[in-house]
Order: structure tokens, then sequence, then C-alpha cells
């Protein structure tokens, strides 16, 4: 879903910054679908996208059946949120396809997100520690996290705590 409380204003915020600074190493594909917002937030949606600059493109909604075959080619999956999202799922979504999530550090996704193991946090609503993050990736992909666990080995996990604990 693309609206407000999902941080899509941090995301244009952060690319402007990026965009004046000349780089447009870093590339924003944006996923999702407006249709159920208030017609003021879809116009000013669609203002932002006409006038973002070369490093935004917008996909439009998707098949979530597409979502895996989305995910295999990008590096990171971005959640700018500004509210206390609760569990995500697009975040479970980025595990299971081993992506690095780049999230604000506040709720869900600061619980879910373990900050520089299989992500980053940036500062809720902070477009440009956003954009000074992703412009250090740019020059240091090595920074991005390369998140190794995904469901079997997280099953296993708990499955091995529980045994620890029953003696």
């Amino acid at each position: 879903q693309i609206s407000g409380l999902k941080g899509i204003d941090v995301l244009f915020d952060a690319a402007a910054l990026l965009h004046a600074a000349g780089n447009d190493a870093v590339q924003f594909d944006i996923h999702g679908d407006d249709s159920s917002q208030p017609e003021a937030f879809r116009a000013t949606f669609a203002g932002r996208l006409g006038s973002a600059g070369r490093n935004v493109r917008f996909h439009g909604a998707y098949d979530n059946r597409r979502v895996d075959r989305l995910m295999q080619g990008i590096d990171a999956v971005l959640v700018p949120s500004i509210w206390w999202e609760n569990s995500p799922v697009v975040i479970q979504e980025a595990r299971r396809n081993r992506r690095p999530v780049i999230c604000s550090d506040i709720g869900g996704m600061a619980e879910k997100v373990r900050d520089g193991i299989d992500g980053l946090h940036f500062p809720v609503g902070d477009a440009a520690a956003l954009a000074d993050l992703l412009a250090g990736l740019a020059a240091d992909r090595t920074a991005l996290p390369a998140p190794t666990g995904d469901v079997p080995d997280a099953a296993a996990d708990h499955l091995a705590l529980y045994r620890s604990l029953a003696g």
C-alpha cells in the first residue's frame, strides 16, 4: 500500500536529497497501490511522482504472486513507515527472499529487523538520515548486511529453545 503513514514522503524527500547531491546511483522502485487513499493524497502523490528525479520509478500495483520475483531483482527493501507498524508482511517477504531491510527505527520494524545483521535502521521520518545512509551504502556496498536466516532456520531455532526450556 502507498500511504502517508507508510512513509512515502520520507522516500520522496530522501530521493530528492540524493538527486540534488548528484547521487543517482541509488534507485527507488516503488511498487504498490494508492487507489484506496483519499483523492487529496493521490493528487499529492501523483505530483511528487511527476517532479521526482530519474532515481524514482513507480511500477504501480502488482499481483502478490509476483512478490518473490520482484524482490529477487532488488538490493534491499525500504520500509520508511512513520507509524508503529506491528508486523509488516513486507519484512517477512524480504526475509524469505534473503533481502536486507532498511527501515524506520520504531515498532515492529525495529523489533523484526536487527540493525546491522539483517538490515539497517534510520530515525523515523528523517529523510536526511535515510539519504545519508543510502549514499554510504552506494559508496560501500559491503556495508549492506546480507541476511542468512530463513523460515526453516527460525523454526529450528525455536524448537531448540523450547526443548532447552522444557529440560
